[in-house]
């Protein structure tokens, strides 16, 4: 069954913020390193991988396909199982991939996952695979059923990323299952950053992707395992302790792989350009509070900032422009919804105005907050909470083990107050 969280109300208040943090491993790379290790041609021993919600999901979807997993190291199966249930809760990521991969086994393959999660877009990517030679039904009665294998006339596979990179990322993913050489066609790409880090997996794993107008993928065979494989931390879940050092404190990151390309590693310099006090060390990061100016992000890189952008710009001067904030409405929730609504039940103010987001500087207050489910809305109101002089009081605090498990500790370690 999918995982149902079970809602638990947490009250948060005004706090200094001070001390180090390591943040955990990155869900997205760790998402990708399970997909080229599932593939390779022998087993690979993943360190510091991500326990997060969507890993799981993703762990349980590769033994579903005949891996096994023993002490780190997965060992690829020597033969996929010809069918499979696959069960990818709320990663939408997973949903993608998996259906991506699926379509090149020839087997016949069912992804099932939350009401949410089959309601968010897949057509382009089934458009793509049912005009390539698979057979794909859904999300009708809540599951996508696959039979492959694909079979693209001259090799030639073309897909709109307008709605999410992932679907590019999924068919790169999976393009070594194919017999022949790979052409992946592109256009709108957006959230490119993420495709970089797809590559870079990719490469990781001995599969080099020539870019000419189109992703070439040789047909040498499958991934060669990386042996040994260390899972990056996760800029995402940094952002969040960053706002909250510029708005109410300090903090020191550290442990970041700055030379990996995660596009949430974006943060620091839209706060450093806001005026926050943002030291770089190696792969250490201090953020240190200081008045805001303006602050910027544009949904079509960095999506997954805008909720906790939008909480450091109501505490700027000037306020917050979210860009392509449309982007946000097939998210974990209608993120554009819970992002203005976060912001105006905390007494601040927000509106949608041009294909922005629009959130007026000046501080907050505290109140209610409703998460609706979506871990990046629960973690951007504790971070909110400790610059507001009353309490924050979020409807579902279980949610962050989506994506960070560990944030509620963290929180608190960091001087975060938990009533």
């Amino acid at each position: 069954a999918s995982v149902v969280y079970k809602r638990q109300q947490i009250e948060c208040g005004q706090a200094y913020i001070d001390g180090s943090l390591t943040p955990p491993p990155s869900k997205s790379h760790s998402l990708r390193a399970i997909i080229a290790a599932l593939l390779a041609h022998s087993p690979t021993k993943i360190a510091n991988l991500s326990h997060c919600d969507d890993i799981k999901a993703a762990c349980d979807a590769s033994e579903k396909l005949g891996a096994v997993w023993r002490d780190g190291v997965i060992y690829p199966p020597e033969r996929f199982a010809s069918s499979a249930r696959i069960d990818c809760r709320d990663s939408a990521a997973a949903l993608r991939f998996f259906t991506c991969l699926a379509a090149c086994l020839d087997g016949r393959y069912v992804l099932t996952g939350s009401k949410r999660l089959l309601s968010r877009p897949m057509d382009a990517l089934i458009k793509t695979l049912s005009c390539c030679g698979a057979t794909v039904d859904g999300p009708a009665g809540g599951e996508i059923v696959v039979n492959g294998p694909l079979r693209p006339a001259k090799g030639i596979i073309n897909i709109d990323g307008l709605i999410t990179s992932q679907f590019i990322s999924g068919m790169l993913l999976a393009s070594p299952l194919l017999p022949s050489e790979t052409r992946i066609g592109t256009k709108n790409c957006i959230s490119p950053g993420y495709v970089d880090m797809t590559l870079r997996v990719m490469s990781d794993f001995g599969k080099k992707v020539v870019f000419n107008d189109g992703f070439f993928v040789a047909a040498e065979g499958g991934y060669h395992s990386a042996g040994n494989v260390s899972i990056v931390a996760d800029s995402s879940a940094a952002a969040f302790f960053a706002v909250a050092a510029a708005i109410a404190g300090r903090v020191k990151i550290t442990g970041l792989d700055l030379s990996f390309p995660q596009p949430d590693s974006e943060i620091f310099a839209i706060l450093a350009s806001a005026g926050a006090e943002v030291v770089h060390d190696g792969g250490t990061i201090a953020v240190c509070r200081k008045t805001l100016s303006r602050i910027a992000v544009g949904c079509d890189l960095t999506p997954d900032l805008a909720p906790v952008a939008a909480v450091a710009g109501a505490f700027s001067e000037n306020g917050a422009e979210i860009l392509h904030a449309d982007r946000l409405t097939t998210k974990e929730s209608d993120r554009k919804k819970a992002v203005m609504e976060m912001i105006c039940s905390l007494g601040g103010r927000a509106e949608y105005k041009n294909g922005s987001i629009i959130v007026y500087g000046g501080g907050l207050k505290g109140g209610f907050v409703r998460t609706y489910g979506d871990h990046r809305i629960a973690m951007s109101a504790a971070v909110a909470a400790t610059a507001c002089p009353y309490k924050v009081i979020i409807d579902d605090g279980d949610c962050v083990s989506k994506s960070y498990p560990e944030f509620w500790r963290d929180y608190r370690a960091l001087g975060g107050r938990v009533y």
